[in-house]
């Protein structure tokens, strides 16, 4: 962490920002400040230390979220949600910090929880803000069902239109070949083709599952059908709104679970994508190969590595190669979630590196304490956030692989046959 001065001091009133400030937020302040408490500019080195210090805990998302949970402000400030006791066979967790952003479009809830209106349900907060969403689209949905009406209404009275002009067309294909047909007999198999025409096209346009035949008067029916129709179809695609509550709980019970040993790498990587979308980071890309996934908060981007297996610490070409993407990337800040840990000289070179590296216990710890501050997820539209989230997550089990850490029964040895 930047520095343990932050557990004397309140960062967000140093850089004068609320807890719900966007990371472009907190930025602006800490330039704002920096002008006022610089040395140079007649500030005291003091002041500015506080400044830079401030700015190092809020604009790191691991060091913001230790900051809140120890001040107990924003969404640190929530109560969180009891979790059932672990098991003897998973790992106890240990103190970990956990990454976030803040921030909110106009016309939806913050993303970070006011203080003290998280309740004992995990994500709370992206409930509700699903919640929100899904009846703003749910109002507006059933705002435009007099439009879909009309639109299905003139679709109907065009297709009217077009039956009645066949008929009549098809009408006349009979008179006219019935005629020849007196004088030239193949004409009236014309006359036949034409009367299946104009058979055919006594069904006339259809609604739905009404239809109306082109000889009848349409106007008043044809009203009544697509006010019955547009109404159908708005009740069915306000019901659909719902699968993004079953998204959520999808998400519930993959974060709420903790890691073990036994699970495959890809089962890790959902849960770790998922934890930083909760704290307001969207995934963009992942690389299997590499076993790297890429976040951003719409202006800063971070990268994440993983590696899931028992056996000994890993040496330290692991970070390494973290770090090398880093600058490829032109990424600032790492993460490495290495389940059994680092060995002295890997963990070094990830603290020189600015990487937060993090074992299985601390994982599991990490995850908890995200759950526990209930944070809102990323701004913007949250129901389009879902399913970006839930495309990338299965896109991700396609890619990584499938395989357990526990060990296979040996290989039989094949019979050689000899024919």
């Amino acid at each position: 962490m930047a520095s343990p001065l932050w557990e004397s001091m309140n960062c967000y009133m140093v850089l004068g920002v609320p807890p719900t400030a966007s990371p472009q937020e907190i930025k602006s302040a800490w330039r704002a400040a920096s002008k006022r408490h610089h040395p140079d500019l007649g500030g005291s080195h003091d002041a500015m230390v506080g400044v830079n210090t401030a700015y190092d805990v809020l604009g790191d998302p691991v060091s913001r979220v230790a900051h809140d949970v120890h001040w107990k402000v924003g969404a640190g400030a929530s109560p969180g949600f009891q979790r059932s006791p672990r098991s003897a066979s998973q790992p106890s967790p240990t103190t970990a910090a956990t990454p976030r952003r803040a921030g909110h479009r106009p016309g939806e809830p913050a993303p970070r929880a006011r203080q003290g209106t998280a309740g004992a349900e995990p994500l709370g907060n992206v409930r509700e803000r699903v919640r929100q969403r899904v009846q703003q689209e749910a109002d507006r949905i059933r705002a435009e069902v007099h439009a879909r009406a009309q639109k299905i209404a003139a679709e109907f009275f065009q297709a009217v239109g077009q039956a009645r002009r066949n008929l009549a067309l098809s009408f006349a294909g009979v008179v006219v070949c019935s005629v020849f047909g007196v004088v030239f007999r193949p004409a009236l198999l014309g006359s036949a083709v034409a009367g299946f025409a104009f058979i055919g096209t006594l069904g006339g346009a259809r609604i739905g599952r009404h239809g109306r035949s082109p000889v009848l008067p349409f106007t008043r029916w044809g009203r009544e059908k697509a006010t019955e129709a547009a109404k159908e179809a708005t009740e069915r695609e306000v019901a659909g709104l719902h699968h993004y509550f079953s998204d959520l709980a999808s998400l519930v019970d993959l974060v709420l679970r903790s890691s073990t040993f036994d699970d495959s790498e890809s089962q890790v990587a959902r849960r770790i994508t998922t934890a930083f979308f909760l704290l307001g980071y969207l995934p963009v890309e992942y690389s299997g190969s590499e076993r790297t996934l890429v976040f951003t908060d719409g202006d800063e981007r971070i990268l994440v590595r993983f590696r899931h297996r028992e056996g000994a610490a890993v040496n330290v070409t692991i970070p390494q190669k973290l770090a090398t993407l880093m600058r490829h990337l032109g990424i600032a800040r790492g993460y490495l979630f290495c389940s059994p840990g680092l060995s002295g000289n890997a963990a070094t070179f990830a603290a020189e590196h600015n990487i937060r590296a993090y074992t299985i216990e601390k994982m599991n710890s990490w995850v908890d304490e995200t759950l526990s501050a209930d944070y809102g997820g990323p701004e913007g539209d949250i129901l389009a956030h879902l399913e970006s989230l839930k495309t990338f997550l299965a896109s991700l089990s396609r890619a990584l692989p499938e395989h357990s850490t526990r060990r296979s029964e040996p290989r039989r040895r094949r019979r050689r046959r000899y024919w």
